[in-house]
């Protein structure tokens, strides 16, 4: 993925990787680099990856630079603020006092979105409106990525409550990956993956469902042994299809592109910035029974926090959210942060709570 950089200078790195790419992949790409980082250790891509992510924070640190806000889409902005929670969750170097903190970011994001789940725990895409529509006119699509991040959501609000009520939700969502999204033990993205339909943005949301599924893993445990075998027989079948040779569409080295069906045997010639990010992600993913536990301001994180981001007449300088503290070691206590954007809203998905 690195090697689609070119340059030192963020703005100008960042301008040549989005020029054929939506905000969502840039903000993918980072966000995967930096869990690449805290999964190995290698700081290799840590330099380019803060450049970047200080280059889009904008102002006032909502991922919205100044000159994206024609273009950036609500999944392209929270793509970029999830980055942004990573990067807080798993101690990624801070960025200077000058700049806006990570958790600061994500905070400034989830302000801006609202949200939507069904009874039985599917996840829609988006509400369309104008043209005479009203809210009402819900797109029924559902996407891996929208059921992976309620699915995470889910699993905090279990870690912080340790209610059956949300404990039931997880399971709902955890259904409803494998019914809607798992052929042959193989993670796919069933609305348009085998007809060969997926637009470009479409052909990323797989290794996002990895990315979700691993941190549910580390905030409800007992969901471990499921997601990381279904991990472990996903990663092997995206080897076999990491050998590519296109001749165009692709400027890594030659044997090293990563096809988007796991579900066939060898390289099927579609070729994108997409795949790639889904193919190191799943396969790094199987490292996560070795890694750290994300962290809290109480358990080692170093960031400071403002729930009223964009909001001006909030009054709170440095207010961090008072939960409960957590001690059982297997509540990674990663919860207590991803809270704050467990109902971000990617591709239009909203978030309800509902009440029972």
């Amino acid at each position: 993925m690195p090697s689609s950089l070119h340059a030192a200078k963020p703005s100008t790195a960042l301008s040549q990787l989005t020029r054929n790419l939506a905000g969502l992949e840039a903000g993918a790409m980072f966000g995967t680099l930096i869990d690449y980082w805290w999964l190995t250790g290698d700081d290799s891509y840590n330099n380019i990856t803060s450049q970047a992510m200080l280059h889009q924070a904008g102002t006032p640190a909502d991922d919205m630079p100044d000159n994206q806000t024609l273009a950036v889409g609500n999944d392209d902005q929270g793509s970029w603020a999830m980055a942004a929670m990573s990067a807080a969750e798993h101690s990624f170097p801070d960025p200077p006092d000058t700049h806006p903190g990570w958790l600061v970011r994500a905070q400034a994001v989830f302000n801006d979105k609202i949200g939507l789940v069904t009874d039985d725990m599917g996840i829609y895409d988006d509400v369309t409106i104008g043209d005479g529509q009203d809210c009402s006119n819900i797109v029924k699509t559902q996407w891996s990525y929208n059921t992976g991040i309620f699915l995470h959501g889910a699993a905090v609000l279990y870690n912080l409550t340790e209610s059956d009520t949300w404990k039931k939700r997880v399971g709902g969502m955890m259904s409803d990956v494998w019914n809607k999204f798992v052929k042959n033990h193989i993670i796919n993205e069933q609305f348009c993956e085998e007809h060969k339909q997926c637009n470009q943005d479409q052909r990323s949301f797989k290794g996002y469902l990895a990315h979700w599924m691993t941190a549910t893993s580390q905030v409800a445990p007992y969901t471990n042994t499921n997601i990381t075998t279904l991990l472990k027989s996903s990663a092997q079948a995206a080897a076999k299809v990491c050998d590519g040779c296109p001749t165009r569409g692709y400027e890594g080295s030659a044997g090293t592109a990563c096809g988007f069906s796991w579900l066939a045997d060898s390289f099927d010639d579609i070729v994108g910035f997409g795949l790639q990010i889904n193919a190191a992600s799943i396969l790094m993913y199987t490292l996560v029974d070795k890694a750290k536990a994300p962290v809290t301001s109480k358990t080692g994180g170093t960031f400071k926090g403002n729930p009223g981001g964009r909001d001006t007449n909030s009054g709170q300088e440095d207010g961090r959210l008072k939960y409960k503290t957590i001690t059982i070691a297997e509540k990674a206590g990663a919860g207590i942060l991803t809270l704050l954007i467990a109902a971000g809203v990617v591709g239009g998905t909203t978030f309800m709570v509902m009440e029972r």
